[in-house]
C-alpha cells in the first residue's frame, strides 16, 4: 500500500470534500458499501439499546463532500427505520464497536489510550469519540494519509504518528484490515515494540498468497467470522 501512496499526489492543502478525491474513494479509505447485516444490526439496536449518544454517533453528517452537491454522497447514505439517516462508515464502525465489546466484555470507553494502525478517513476515531471515549487517541499511518485525517478530524483531539507508539497500560490496539496487509517483518516489529494486550483486529484470511488465518491463529483472543466468510474478527 505504501508503494501506491508513493504514486499519489494529493491537493495541498487537502480539500474539505476529501471523500470525492479518486485516490481516496477508489481504495477506498472509507466504507462505501451498505451491507445488509450491518443495517440489520443497527435497526435491532435502535429498538433495544439505542441511546441518545448512540444516535448522535450513528447520524449521518455530510463531512468530506461538496456542500449542496450530493451526487457522490447519496450513494453512501442509508435511511433506517423511522426515517433515521446514517451512512456506510457509521454502520461499519457500529459493528466493529459492538462486536468488540460483546466478544470481550470490555468497555472501549474505559481504556486510557487507543492506537489505531491505518486510520483511513478517521471514521472509527470519530465514532469512538462520539460514543464518549475521552482517552488519548493515536493514529499511526503513512504521512500522506495523515494529511487526510488531519482535515477530517480537525475538530477532535488526535495524536498522529508514523512510527510504532511506545507501549502503555490500558491501551486498545485497533487494526481493521491494516495489519493483515503488512509484511511479516513489520508485524514482528509491532508486536515487539508495542506489545498489545488488548486489540480489535479485522483481517482477511488470505492476502497476496499469505495465510493470515495461520498467522493470527497464534494470537490469543476470541475470533469470529465476518459476514463475507472471507474475513474474521480477532478481539481481546
Amino acid at each position: 500500500m505504501s508503494n501506491f501512496w508513493d504514486t499519489v499526489e494529493l491537493p495541498n492543502p487537502v480539500p474539505e470534500n476529501y471523500r470525492e478525491i479518486v485516490a481516496i474513494n477508489s481504495i477506498p479509505l472509507f466504507e462505501t458499501q451498505i451491507i445488509s447485516e450491518m443495517v440489520e444490526l443497527a435497526e435491532d439496536m435502535m429498538t433495544s439499546e439505542g441511546s441518545e449518544v448512540w444516535y448522535n454517533a450513528m447520524r449521518h453528517v455530510p463531512r468530506g463532500f461538496t456542500p449542496g452537491d450530493d451526487a457522490i454522497e447519496r450513494h453512501f447514505v442509508k435511511q433506517l427505520e423511522d426515517g433515521f439517516v446514517t451512512n456506510a462508515w457509521n454502520l461499519r464502525n457500529n459493528e466493529h464497536y459492538d462486536t468488540y465489546e460483546k466478544m470481550t466484555g470490555n468497555t472501549i470507553n474505559k481504556f486510557r489510550r487507543i492506537v489505531e494502525l491505518g486510520g483511513g478517513c478517521g471514521d472509527f476515531c470519530r465514532f469512538v469519540r462520539d460514543m464518549g471515549f475521552e482517552g488519548e487517541y493515536v493514529i499511526w499511518d503513512l504521512p500522506m494519509v495523515s494529511r487526510i485525517q488531519q482535515v477530517a478530524l480537525a475538530d477532535l483531539d488526535v495524536y498522529y504518528t508514523h512510527h510504532v507508539p511506545k507501549p502503555a497500560p490500558q491501551t486498545l490496539f485497533v487494526a481493521t484490515w491494516s495489519l493483515s496487509e503488512t509484511p511479516l517483518e513489520f508485524r514482528e516489529n509491532l508486536v515487539k515494540k508495542l506489545n498489545p494486550n488488548n486489540y480489535l483486529i479485522c483481517y482477511q484470511h488470505e492476502f497476496e498468497d499469505f495465510s493470515n488465518t495461520e498467522y493470527f491463529s497464534t494470537w490469543q483472543g476470541r475470533q469470529s467470522l465476518m459476514y463475507d466468510q472471507k474475513s474474521s474478527y480477532l478481539c481481546q
